[in-house]
């Protein structure tokens, strides 16, 4: 009986030893895509991949230069089904005063999203566990 005991803690020592090393967190992906409207580009816009899960850290934000967008491992979403937001990426303040100075009634980046992209939109993207690149595609019109 004496022999078991000092198995017994070693057995629960190194099962507690596997959970620590074991993490419960969905593991993210890196990733990266296109966003087009209406087939073309669209430049300077901000991703949102908004999920629909309750995990903590599931969604992801990307910002789209000349339509394409890239996230890290540890910036990118985890697998899974995620609506889309889109919309236009504002300049920061020292830009902003530049473009005010020169043009001060174009000094905020005009919209080209349409709206049902801005708020809770249906359009839905899967991303897969190995990081396929992610198509987005916006139309001006609604199909």
């Amino acid at each position: 009986m004496l022999a078991t005991k000092p198995l017994l803690i070693g057995l629960i020592v190194s099962l507690f030893v596997l959970a620590l090393g074991c993490s419960s967190e969905p593991k993210r992906v890196a990733v990266s895509g296109t966003v087009t409207l209406d087939g073309k580009p669209v430049s300077n816009c901000i991703v949102v991949l908004q999920s629909d899960s309750s995990e903590f850290g599931a969604g992801a934000t990307a910002i789209a230069q000349e339509g394409k967008f890239s996230l890290s491992e540890e910036t990118g979403p985890i697998p899974g089904k995620y609506f889309v937001l889109v919309h236009e990426d504002q300049p920061d303040l020292e830009e902003y005063e530049e473009r005010r100075q020169s043009n001060p009634k174009n000094a905020l980046n005009k919209q080209f999203v349409p709206d049902r992209y801005r708020s809770r939109s249906d359009l839905e993207v899967t991303v897969s566990a190995s990081g396929e690149p992610v198509v987005i595609e916006l139309f001006s019109k609604k199909k």
